[in-house]
């Protein structure tokens, strides 16, 4: 585990008076820890945060009522795919931003399904590609203009949306370069055809001139100026490889952030960001870099058009290249963590963080369930056969339990521990119930 400087990257974007830089997170990770949520919104400096779902998603039936409406109303919720919301509710969350597609412009690849935990399926809540919801209907930016338009049109369709604050929308989030390189008719599940469509942004905003939309304002014009804002995600070694791609896409769409030749304003959101090391003097210099007021993202002179940034957080992700650098073995990409006092920190090594979940929600609960007779769900009682007891077996469940814990514990320490209190007060909140007998 290694320690920012500053405490939080968000920390280092200090107010200013106009143009101010707001921050955020993007994590799909406080469902396991609400403490960690309530820490970030008790720490003052997020602005907002994101799951790459519609839905908050993380329960908050033990945190401060002040936490929560806090919390709801900085969520920024995503229509991941090409699904239609299911429900309405984040209408009435209280933010005035929803985003669109996530990172259409890369292969998926396919999802085998609905989203299960350690497996192939994907959706709502998942950092991967849209385009594994349905690939050329999206990988396309002609397909994806109509997919954008009839999203819209929906969103703007939807009765709460007339007494909601939420009137803006965001583009879908680009993760390749803004200029136009590839040829993305072709579904790139084929063999021999491209996994990336670089420009596809500027070719969906060919197509969606052409559309008609509905915004969320209620007054009708083309599909691409409904848009108020551009997102972008940049995985990078050094913040300069950042910062030139932000500098890239403000050239490509200055017309848009400019408001001009009939264009709406809108601006500029860097929505993933985070450094490919694992190390924590890398890592360090590379937030500096980034964020410094100097030529940095706070030097809102240089980069006023651009007004949200999230650093990309999850309990581990895997390692990919990044441009010429090929990591090394068991070399990640840093992903922030926020723990429940607020810090964020570097997760280097995904073979300590993950077993805090594998071990939790995989082994330790329903070993525990089984050896102390709890009920999966609260209102059911069930009849249960007495297992035979394998002295062998479980001496080596409590080994591997008891390794698996300190490993997580020691890279997480706070945040491994808050999850452990989230788990033992819900259990301690089943009521007891008697074991049906035979």
């Amino acid at each position: 585990m290694h320690r920012m400087r500053n405490s939080l990257l968000c920390a280092l974007a200090a107010p200013v008076a106009a143009q101010k830089l707001h921050c955020g997170v993007g994590t799909n990770t406080f469902a396991d820890c609400p403490q960690c949520l309530e820490s970030a919104m008790n720490s003052g400096v997020f602005d907002f945060w994101w799951n790459w779902d519609y839905a908050v998603k993380v329960d908050m039936s033990h945190l401060n009522p002040e936490v929560v409406g806090k919390a709801r109303k900085t969520f920024t919720p995503m229509i991941w795919g090409t699904k239609l919301p299911k429900d309405s509710g984040f209408f009435s969350l209280g933010g005035e931003y929803v985003m669109g597609f996530n990172e259409p412009d890369q292969y998926g690849p396919a999802c085998a399904g609905d989203l299960m935990p350690r497996g192939f399926g994907c959706g709502e809540n998942d950092f991967r590609p849209a385009t594994s919801a349905g690939f050329a209907s999206l990988f396309d930016p002609a397909k994806a203009a109509k997919e954008w338009q009839k999203l819209v049109n929906f969103l703007a369709s939807v009765p709460e949306r007339a007494s909601s604050a939420l009137r803006k929308i965001a583009a879908p989030a680009m993760a390749q370069s803004p200029l136009p390189l590839d040829d993305c008719s072709q579904d790139p599940a084929l063999p021999n055809t491209t996994k990336y469509c670089r420009g596809w942004l500027q070719h969906f905003k060919e197509q969606t001139l052409l559309l008609e939309c509905m915004g969320l304002s209620g007054q009708k014009t083309n599909c691409w100026d409904v848009v108020d804002a551009l997102p972008i995600h940049a995985y990078a070694r050094t913040a300069q490889e950042v910062k030139d791609k932000i500098h890239q896409y403000h050239k490509v769409f200055q017309e848009d952030f400019d408001g001009i030749n009939g264009r709406t304003r809108k601006t500029l959101w860097l929505t993933e960001v985070t450094m490919g090391t694992n190390d924590a003097t890398d890592l360090v210099k590379f937030v500096d870099d980034l964020m410094n007021s100097e030529n940095g993202l706070q030097n809102r002179q240089l980069f006023g058009f651009l007004d949200r940034v999230s650093w990309f957080s999850q309990w581990s992700v895997g390692s990919f290249q990044l441009g010429s650098y090929a990591p090394h073995t068991d070399e990640v990409p840093v992903a922030g963590r926020t723990n429940s006092q607020g810090t964020l920190y570097a997760t280097a090594d995904k073979t300590l963080l993950v077993p805090v979940l594998a071990l939790l929600h995989q082994w330790l609960l329903p070993w525990l369930r089984h050896r102390w007779r709890l009920p999966r769900r609260r209102a059911s009682i069930r009849v249960r056969k007495k297992s035979p007891w394998h002295p062998a077996r479980s001496v080596l469940q409590f080994l591997a339990l008891a390794l698996g814990a300190v490993l997580a514990i020691s890279a997480a320490p706070t945040e491994a521990l808050a999850l452990l209190q989230t788990q033992a007060s819900r259990i301690a909140l089943i009521p007891k119930q008697k074991t049906a007998r035979r």
